[in-house]
């Protein structure tokens, strides 16, 4: 069963240029839930009882574009096809598609044309943003955990560090959260999706 995205969005957010988060938190510096002044004092990330570090082992499937993923945030999605992933990592690093080290050209060909613009006769075609390849590798991760007895009755915050681009988060399977910022330090919040 292919992934229906539309259900909370009417075109892909990722070439939109009006986009730049849903759901996300107002940027801002690292902060911690510190249970006590002293340990604020410290500033000692994670030493607090109301801090959870959700890095382990993940269920992850490389699908060739966003068009392909399929409905692997359901509960009740077999990942049989999924495989083990440390997280966090970089998934070319751990044997998923391959590694591509650029700061300053776009990672694609020449037969992507409709993300690239066309140049004179004998120039290099540039990139249009925000138009990116159809093949376009989409990494899909799955992981389940309960919070500890210490969050009961806080407000929940998920902080993501070092995604590279666009991602989606469904909690329970009600989509979350997405963006277009690239290595932006991101704040969402999980009430909507806890139970």
């Amino acid at each position: 069963m292919k992934n229906n995205r539309m259900e909370f969005h009417q075109s892909p957010d990722w070439q939109t240029l009006e986009v730049l988060s849903i759901n996300r938190m107002p940027a801002h510096s690292r902060w911690g839930a510190y249970d006590t002044a002293a340990r604020a004092l410290e500033g000692k990330y994670g030493s607090s009882p109301y801090v959870c570090s959700l890095n382990g082992t993940y269920r992850f499937r490389l699908y060739d574009s966003p068009a392909e993923v399929d409905d692997f945030y359901r509960l009740e999605y077999d990942d049989a096809h999924f495989q083990d992933i440390p997280v966090p990592s970089n998934w070319e690093v751990e044997g998923f598609g391959k590694p591509i080290y650029t700061n300053t050209t776009y990672p694609w060909g020449k037969e992507e044309k409709e993300c690239l613009i066309s140049a004179k006769k004998g120039e290099k075609r540039l990139p249009n943003p925000p138009f990116v390849p159809q093949n376009n590798p989409t990494g899909c991760y799955r992981y389940f955990f309960e919070l500890p007895q210490s969050f009961d009755g806080r407000e929940v915050y998920l902080r993501f560090e070092g995604i590279e681009t666009v991602f989606y988060l469904w909690i329970y399977k009600d989509a979350v959260f997405d963006t277009n910022r690239k290595s932006l330090l991101r704040h969402i919040s999980a009430e909507k999706g806890l139970k």
